[in-house]
């Protein structure tokens, strides 16, 4: 028979092959569906499984050109991403330039995306989002 091991919070942090009598002396509760992590209820002798996390959309490595472009009009950021590459000093200026303008793809980790992300106000999670939001965007 299973057994169910589990800590002071009844959660269970074991299950192992165990006869009547060991489970007994041991404190483990019998039961053939109780897993790791399932909660034990002692009043009404039922195990609950926890609630699975929420999906969280992977960020994307890269997204096309066209789609960050977007994803900034969505965000309201577009023209101040523009105005912040303008005003950035030489020569950082040109190598922004030719990123925004020649490349096909902008990676997350793209220095260009390091450059903008503090004039825009944008910290890892609003990029992390911002990338999301650019790969949903249909071709």
């Amino acid at each position: 028979m299973r057994a169910a091991i589990l800590n002071e919070e009844n959660l269970v942090t074991n299950v192992v092959l165990a006869d009547e009598d060991t489970a007994s002396q041991n404190g483990w509760i019998l039961s053939e569906t109780a897993a790791i992590g399932d909660t034990y209820d002692p009043e009404t002798g039922e195990f609950t499984s926890p609630e699975p996390p929420p999906y969280i959309e992977p960020v994307p490595d890269a997204v096309s050109q066209r789609r960050a472009r977007l994803a900034l009009l969505h965000a309201g950021l577009l023209e101040q991403a523009q105005t912040t590459i303008d005003s950035l000093p030489e020569p950082d200026r040109t190598t922004a330039l030719i990123e925004w303008e020649c490349a096909t793809h902008i990676s997350r980790h793209n220095q260009l995306v390091g450059m903008l992300a503090p004039a825009l106000g944008l910290d890892e999670e609003d990029i992390d989002n911002l990338f999301r939001a650019a790969a949903q965007i249909p071709d």
